[in-house]
């Protein structure tokens, strides 16, 4: 089962009326594009991997497998932390909420690499590690509460040149990937079949912000609601400077079913995540080791550079461009929807 962030996210934005990366009805990617060469900017190495992201290949989920339904969570084994551990998530978590509360727009450049052997299962013969079958790049735009922009720029593919793995540039514009969230809707631009949906944010969600979105690590942190939502440890190695890692495994079948856990790394500077990877639900390092990797750069908060009036002008209903269709979608219909609403009645008591 194949994790595809930027179409499973959008989905699950906008049924918890926040922002986050939401992905499941953008456009597909499109398996067939066209490719020519390979990115240049720093953060890949030689096999397309991300190299100040949080890698790990040890998920400790080797009795999952493919084709298998997403078992209910159950507590890892290195829950309860001692306290020092659990001191020091507390504290990291208490800053971070306090930091984020400060930030009312913020915006950041971000690439992504895809890691799924159905589509590239080729190693490096050194690492063995596997190489990404896809990379994207793109930028985020985020205004508090629940205003926010995703948009890929450019993509790469694997290939093999000369019996040499490459990434080749994608020159293909069905493959883009945009969606705009204007607190109420959710816009999603499917390109290859030039439409832009429509998907009306339930109305308990509206307002909510990030909070009770899929992946409310990028944009916000409250400590309560991730605690409530996640088992979160340290996993900081002794080489990181001015840099913060967590590992978090989702105690809720709604965000098992996105992800098996997240590795995230929050740069001391601003206290963003500077990258973040996604394990699949049934990862397996040997058997299915599908995962992604965001690698976030250039972040800015409240820069007086971003003009306000431009700046929120992003996140009002898109005109139908011409030729294209309108498709209106009342709500997203989906059993996920009853565990967000259950986990929202829940933390309101």
């Amino acid at each position: 089962m194949r994790i595809v962030i930027v179409r499973c996210l959008s989905v699950m934005m906008s049924l918890a009326a926040s922002f986050a990366l939401s992905l499941s009805a953008m456009a597909q990617v499109n398996s067939e594009a066209t490719q020519t060469q390979q990115p240049s900017s720093a953060g890949t190495n030689v096999d397309g991997a991300p190299t100040n992201a949080a890698t790990s290949q040890e998920s400790g989920f080797s009795d999952a497998v493919p084709d298998q339904p997403v078992q209910p969570p159950t507590q890892p084994q290195w829950f309860p932390l001692p306290v020092d551990q659990q001191q020091h998530v507390d504290q990291l978590l208490d800053y971070w909420q306090k930091s984020s509360d400060q930030v009312q727009r913020c915006t950041c450049e971000f690439s992504l690499w895809e890691y799924d052997p159905t589509f590239c299962a080729y190693r490096n013969p050194q690492t063995q590690e596997l190489a990404a079958h896809s990379v994207w790049r793109g930028t985020i735009r985020h205004a508090m509460p629940d205003k926010a922009l995703y948009e890929t720029t450019e993509a790469w593919r694997f290939s093999m040149t000369d019996d040499k793995p490459n990434l080749e540039k994608v020159e293909d514009e069905n493959i883009k990937q945009k969606w705009i969230c204007d607190g109420k809707y959710t816009y999603n631009y499917d390109f290859a079949n030039k439409r832009i949906i429509d998907i009306e944010i339930p109305s308990e969600f509206q307002g909510q912000g990030l909070v009770n979105s899929p992946l409310p690590f990028l944009f916000g942190a409250d400590r309560q609601t991730l605690q409530n939502r996640f088992w979160i440890r340290p996993i900081t190695p002794a080489s990181a400077k001015d840099e913060y890692w967590l590992e978090a495994i989702p105690k809720q079948l709604a965000d098992a079913r996105i992800y098996s856990k997240v590795e995230l790394v929050i740069a001391r500077q601003d206290f963003l995540p500077k990258s973040m990877v996604l394990f699949a639900p049934n990862y397996d390092p040997k058997g299915h080791p599908v995962s992604q990797a965001f690698v976030f750069e250039n972040r800015k908060i409240n820069a007086n550079s971003m003009a306000v009036q431009d700046f929120f002008g992003g996140f009002i209903r898109p005109k139908t461009p011409l030729g294209w269709e309108r498709v209106e979608q009342k709500q997203y219909a989906d059993d996920s929807v009853t565990a967000q609403k259950e986990e929202l009645e829940r933390t309101r008591k």
